[in-house]
């Protein structure tokens, strides 16, 4: 979010200084955290967003040292498209919101690697689709670019509903949304699986969400 106020509160013309200093900022942080903490105890932080009698909603982080790994991974990834970003469009004139739209897609991208609750997680796993829609669709001008981008939007949507299921099942078999809580669930009930109905919808969410065959298209 940094980042984003940055882009609007200095003129335009700094915009490819600000995502090059950000994104070497964020993995440097990144990079530090995973040194100073890297095979210790995980970081969690929760809060109840919602409760309701017996049912409560919490907004949940844990970071582990598998998340913190994958995060850095995430990020890197991040950093070296903004690089070839700078150079490729160079001569773009709405460069800036480009630069807002894979901000926000990072940001969303770490919340679903970090998030503990399975609400949180869904929210963010949304993030990372809408905003797939909008950096596909940048140049909205060009018909390939709106085509493409309506097959990533239908294929997303396989995955949301597929998740959600999965989400779904989970919660009616742990009474939790707390990954931490329904990973602890399995491991102390061995015998008690979840429906498979359910695993299969959790695999074919994150098949289509990261477009692997056959929803690659």
């Amino acid at each position: 979010m940094v980042a984003i106020f940055l882009h609007y509160l200095l003129p335009k013309k700094y915009t490819a200084q600000i995502a090059i200093f950000w994104s070497l900022l964020l993995f440097g942080l990144i990079f530090i955290q995973n040194i100073l903490f890297l095979g210790q105890k995980p970081l969690q932080i929760s809060f109840n967003w919602i409760s309701i009698a017996d049912i409560h909603v919490p907004i949940s982080l844990y970071v582990d040292d598998f998340s913190r790994i994958f995060g850095l991974l995430a990020v890197f990834v991040y950093m070296l498209v903004v690089f070839f970003s700078v150079f490729y469009l160079k001569n773009e004139p709405h460069l800036r919101r480009y630069f807002v739209y894979l901000d926000v897609f990072i940001l969303m991208m770490l919340g679903v690697i970090w998030a503990d609750s399975l609400i949180l997680l869904y929210i963010c796993w949304e993030g990372v689709g809408l905003f797939s829609y909008l950096l596909i669709s940048f140049w909205y001008e060009k018909k390939e670019a709106i085509e493409s981008s309506r097959q990533a939007f239908w294929v997303n949507r396989v995955a949301d509903v597929c998740l959600l299921m999965g989400i779904f099942g989970l919660f009616l078999h742990t009474n939790s949304f707390q990954l931490s809580e329904i990973l602890a669930f399995f491991e102390k009930n061995t015998q008690n699986t979840l429906p498979n109905i359910f695993v299969y919808a959790l695999v074919l969410g994150a098949f289509a969400k990261s477009a692997q065959f056959p929803l690659h298209i």
